[in-house]
């Protein structure tokens, strides 16, 4: 008896390895599973789709609405904000100007120390 027909040889294992594999990927790829798996993907994916585009176009609508809405109504907008901001400025002003003026008044009023002498020469 010869070795080769006692032991099966490495190359015809690796083959049989090989077409087992092959064949199990196949069987697996043809599988009714697996392709239920595919149309559920495929129906999501497709679903997707439909709202993306759908969401696109709302978006797009929306933008061309507000480009309408601004080109008719910014303008005025933009005067009423810029005189409510100027409006809002005036009163900070005027307060700023409240509060500070008695204390330049008082200052004004008193001599500096150096003025009165007051201050050591050194």
């Amino acid at each position: 008896m010869s070795e080769q027909t006692t032991y099966p040889s490495l190359e015809h294992e690796l083959r049989r390895l090989g077409d087992n594999l092959a064949n199990l990927l196949h069987a697996a790829w043809e599988s009714d599973e697996r392709k239920a798996i595919e149309r559920e993907i495929t129906e999501r994916l497709e679903r997707v789709n439909r709202k993306i585009t759908e969401a696109t176009e709302r978006v797009r609508l929306g933008e061309r609405l507000q480009d309408a809405w601004q080109m008719v109504h910014g303008p005025q907008i933009l005067r009423e904000v810029e005189a409510g901001l100027a409006e809002t400025l005036r009163r900070i002003n005027d307060e700023l100007s409240r509060r500070t003026a008695p204390a330049h008044e008082t200052s004004a009023q008193q001599p500096s120390p150096e003025a009165a002498g007051q201050v050591k020469p050194d």
